[in-house]
């Protein structure tokens, strides 16, 4: 406790839903389980909070892995159901850490390597 900094709701879900409406299933994991969500979503089919460990340079990996996921996956599942927080401990504090807000204004590029999904417009 109080040895992580935690970047809640970072990026979140589209769809909103009432606290009496569904249940969350929650999980956790770094930038190279992201591939598993998907096929988490095709069957679960509601809200998923994830919360991301992304110390140190892991965390522009992170942010390229959610949002290729979020806006280049072959539905939208991730993009309507998944939010994310993103933690690290304060021992592994990123160099730099992008306001949520701009990450919105990052593309996606189809024909990507794995270092570069993502580039700002």
């Amino acid at each position: 406790r109080n040895k992580y900094w935690v970047l809640y709701n970072y990026v979140r879900a589209e769809k909103l839903f009432n606290c009496n409406e569904t249940i969350t299933y929650t999980t956790h994991g770094d930038f190279s389980f992201l591939d598993n969500l998907e096929p988490l979503l095709a069957r679960w089919r509601g809200p998923v909070s994830v919360a991301v460990y992304a110390p140190g340079s892991d965390l522009d990996d992170t942010i390229d892995a959610i949002l290729y996921f979020r806006d280049c996956g072959d539905t939208d599942l991730v993009r309507s159901y998944a939010t994310f927080h993103v933690f690290f401990d304060l021992d592994h504090i990123p160099a730099n850490v992008p306001r949520h807000d701009t990450l919105m204004k990052k593309v996606c590029i189809v024909n990507y390597t794995h270092r570069h999904l993502y580039k700002y417009i």
